[in-house]
């Protein structure tokens, strides 16, 4: 399942423990796309990208959901101009997977 949210947006799940051991976690990852606009015009891009497990897509990037773990994000590269779409993605793991 995936979460789609804008940044500022942050799910809290409590890491169960089980005899003091971690059985619960949340690993944070960072990317960057960067487009390049070599035309004269201005581009409009679509972008899907498809994440197995129970996700978060942290982004100011125009997201929504496209199916259950495809995430469906546009955006507009101007004439000559580069662009680079950043998000977060922060997966859920061990107790914390829903």
């Amino acid at each position: 399942m995936i979460t789609v949210c804008t940044f500022g947006c942050w799910t809290t799940c409590p890491a169960s423990q089980y005899r003091s051991t971690v059985a619960g976690w949340d690993d944070h990852t960072l990317f960057a796309q960067r487009v390049r606009n070599y035309t004269g015009e201005p581009i409009k891009l679509e972008v899907r990208r498809t994440f197995g497990g129970d996700v978060d897509f942290i982004s100011d990037l125009d997201a929504e959901n496209h199916d259950y773990q495809t995430v469906q994000f546009t955006a507009t590269v101007p004439a000559g101009e580069t662009e680079d779409l950043e998000y977060e993605l922060v997966q859920h793991l061990g107790r914390n997977q829903k």
